[in-house]
């Protein structure tokens, strides 16, 4: 992976990580809930990482939002709404309630800068 940037940490410009199941020659192995990517994919990564072992995706697909870009303003934008709460209480999760198009990848990253912030 070629990384543009980071939200927390830093490994590096060019990466590897894992991610379960993949495709060697004829043999393919899928795993329920796993992301898979395609090359020229521009994606935000949540990933776990204890050395020496690989950094893998956490929780599958749970740590993929993939960025789509808009045809017509060539906006680059993430469709998934990261979910984030308002407050240290439980609270119900309403599908829908984010903006129709997405976030900026701009407004992504303060979200979960926000959240990170909270969780210290």
């Amino acid at each position: 992976l070629e990384a543009a940037s980071y939200l927390k940490g830093d490994l590096g410009r060019a990466f590897t990580f894992v991610a379960r199941g993949g495709q060697l020659g004829r043999y393919r192995s899928d795993v329920s809930g796993a992301p898979r990517f395609a090359e020229g994919q521009e994606v935000v990564l949540f990933l776990g990482a204890k050395p020496p072992a690989l950094p893998h995706v956490i929780r599958l697909g749970q740590g993929v939002f993939r960025v789509a870009v808009d045809a017509r303003t060539g906006a680059r934008r993430i469709r998934r709404q990261p979910l984030a709460g308002g407050s240290a209480t439980w609270q119900p999760v309403q599908r829908g309630s984010g903006p129709a198009d997405g976030l900026s990848l701009d407004a992504f990253g303060t979200v979960v800068r926000t959240a990170m912030e909270k969780g210290r």
